[in-house]
C-alpha cells in the first residue's frame, strides 16, 4: 500500500514537472497513469486539466477540472483552472465567474491570482496598456457593464483612479455612460469598496456623485 501510494504521487509529480518544462503531452500520459491507480485523486485531475489546457485540448481540460471540483468542492486551484480553461475556450462570463469565486476563496493564493490575471489578458484586458481613449482595461470594463471583469481587475494592481483622454475615471464612466441598472450600481459599489476616489471630477469639475 505504501509503495502504491508513493508511485501514485511520483507519477502525478513527474507529470506536473513535465508540464512545467513544456512537455504537456508527456505530462498528460504520466498523470493518466496516476489516475488509473486512483481515479478519485482530485489533485491529479487538476494537474491533468492543466496539462490538457497547455496541450490546447480545452474541452478535456474543462472536464478534468470539473471532476476535480466534484471530488473536492473547496479546491480553489481547480476552480481557478476551470475558470481559465473556460475563458480560453471562449466561455468568458462563466470562466470569469469561477475565477472570481476562486479569488474570493483564496485571496492570498498567488497561483489563483496569476490565473485570474492571465484569464483577463486572454479575454482582452491588459493591466498596463492603454486603449485608444487612453484608458486602462478597467475603464471599458466598467463602461460596458462587465461586472465579473471589473471584480477581478480590482483584485489586481491596476490603477483604479486612472484618468483617460476624456478626463474620466472608471467610476465617472460607470455613472456617466452606464444606464443605472443593477449591474452598473454593482460596479460603482465595487469601485468604491476597492478605494476608487469619488472626489475626482471630470474636466468640468463635476464629481461622480453630482453626475448621479
Amino acid at each position: 500500500h505504501v509503495h502504491a501510494e508513493l508511485l501514485l504521487h511520483a507519477l502525478d509529480e513527474h507529470g506536473d514537472v513535465a508540464l512545467q518544462s513544456g512537455r504537456a503531452e508527456a505530462g498528460v500520459g504520466l498523470i493518466r497513469q496516476a489516475l488509473a491507480l486512483r481515479p478519485g485523486f482530485a489533485e491529479a485531475h487538476y494537474n491533468l486539466g492543466n496539462a490538457l489546457r497547455s496541450a490546447g485540448r480545452l474541452d478535456e481540460a474543462v472536464a478534468r477540472h470539473r471532476e476535480a471540483l466534484r471530488l473536492k468542492p473547496d479546491f480553489s486551484d481547480s476552480l481557478a483552472g476551470l475558470g481559465f480553461a473556460l475563458t480560453l475556450a471562449g466561455q468568458v462570463d462563466e470562466g470569469l465567474s469561477h475565477l472570481r469565486r476562486a479569488v474570493e476563496s483564496a485571496p492570498e493564493h498567488p497561483g489563483v491570482r496569476t490565473l485570474a490575471g492571465r484569464a483577463l489578458v486572454a479575454a482582452g484586458a491588459d493591466l498596463k496598456s492603454l486603449n485608444r481613449f487612453g484608458g486602462t482595461g478597467l475603464i471599458p470594463a466598467a463602461h460596458h457593464g462587465h461586472v465579473e471583469a471589473v471584480r477581478i481587475l480590482l483584485g489586481t494592481a491596476i490603477n483604479k483612479d486612472h484618468v483617460n483622454n476624456l478626463g474620466w475615471t472608471a467610476l465617472l464612466e460607470t455613472v456617466i455612460l452606464g444606464d443605472g441598472s443593477p449591474r452598473y450600481v454593482e460596479i460603482a459599489r465595487l469601485l468604491l469598496a476597492h478605494g476608487a476616489n469619488a472626489a475626482i471630477a471630470d474636466r468640468n469639475g463635476v464629481t461622480p456623485l453630482a453626475h448621479a
